[in-house]
């Protein structure tokens, strides 16, 4: 059995109680039962329809999806994008280390209103957030390596720069 809560019996409980009387009243009046089978047979009725109702009210849950999968992939390889460059810099001069995407600056103090960004809403900024962007200087940083990263996380397929998300940062991050 998979998870059920009260309220979705209550709702089953009520639908299955109103198939019995429409059941009852339709036997007793339209298909001239006796009391007792009409009474019978609504109960029959309702009980099945009850199991009916439980069963597809109820449905399996569904196994993870891909994008939670690559999302996951992404943020691992990132991790080890990350430890590997720490290797590099703590046993190899700066010079030779290999380049890598700019890491955007570390958020402030305050997080910015990024809903002020065209095509940013609430969902967006949490997405956002969620990610560790939370103020406009960062988004102004973004390398066209960083837009690609941001873009396969949030699945945005190109909208940072349809928006011009950058532009705009540079200019809220500015005053």
């Amino acid at each position: 059995m998979y998870r059920q809560d009260q309220s979705s019996f209550t709702i089953i409980g009520a639908i299955a109680a109103g198939v019995f009387a429409v059941a009852f009243v339709a036997l007793m009046v339209i298909g001239d039962f006796a009391f007792s089978p009409a009474l019978f047979l609504a109960a029959a009725v309702s009980g099945v329809a009850a199991i009916v109702l439980t069963v597809g009210f109820h449905e399996a849950p569904q196994a993870p999806s891909p994008r939670k999968s690559a999302r996951d992939a992404a943020v691992a390889a990132h991790a080890e994008r990350q430890a590997a460059k720490v290797v590099e810099t703590a046993s190899a001069p700066v010079a030779e280390a290999a380049p890598e995407p700019t890491p955007a600056p570390a958020p402030a103090a305050g997080a910015d209103d990024l809903k002020q960004l065209s095509g940013v809403g609430p969902a967006l900024e949490k997405k956002l957030h969620a990610s560790g962007v939370t103020t406009f200087a960062q988004i102004a940083a973004w390398t066209p390596a960083d837009v690609a990263d941001m873009d396969e996380k949030l699945s945005f397929k190109g909208r940072i720069d349809r928006d011009g998300w950058i532009e705009q940062a540079k200019k809220l991050a500015g005053g």
